[in-house]
């Protein structure tokens, strides 16, 4: 048994890991191992809850104090006239992703209408199949991973280069 910041690791030989604060209740939920060992996981509330986010809110502020105690102030590319020439002399990239918007928008599109008549023409049994709402979610999985894609994509297909950060070192 170890403990940190006040929570509690349990650890048995080929046995459940649990992660529990003191007076907390424990959910059970199966892991995907084909052993079947079960995971325990407490869910944080009120103080410990509070507590996470604080330290939360403290390692983000240590991270960010440390880049800029290291790289100096952190600059828009577009504020940094180095940046912006190298940025237009890698125009040709630009192109590149929208080529790669126009493919994965066609992906996106053909698997968000797959997935809605699977759903469509299931719905009928969704309730007598047991387990068959889960066969959903892999589409569902491929097109969210889509999506972000896309949004990657939109980001970097800009005439400035609003999305890039540029530092000195100090």
């Amino acid at each position: 048994v170890a403990s940190f910041f006040g929570w509690s690791f349990y650890h048995r030989q080929q046995g459940p890991v649990s992660l529990a604060a003191p007076g907390t209740t424990v959910a059970s939920v199966m892991s995907g191992v084909s052993n079947g060992a079960l995971v325990h996981q407490a869910m944080p509330k009120g103080k410990d809850a509070l507590r996470w986010a604080l330290i939360t809110a403290a390692t983000v502020m240590i991270m960010v104090l440390m880049i800029v105690l290291c790289f100096g102030s952190i600059r828009g590319c577009h504020k940094v006239q180095t940046c912006v020439v190298a940025f237009e002399a890698e125009n040709v990239k630009t192109q590149l992703n929208g080529y790669a918007i126009v493919g994965l928008s066609t992906a996106f599109v053909l698997e968000l209408v797959s997935l809605h008549f699977s759903y469509e023409s299931a719905r009928p049994v969704l309730g007598l199949v047991n387990g068959l709402d889960n066969t959903f979610m892999p589409p569902v999985l491929l097109c969210v991973t889509l999506f972000v894609l896309i949004l990657e994509n939109l980001i970097f297909f800009s005439s400035t280069p609003w999305f890039a950060n540029a530092s000195a070192a100090g």
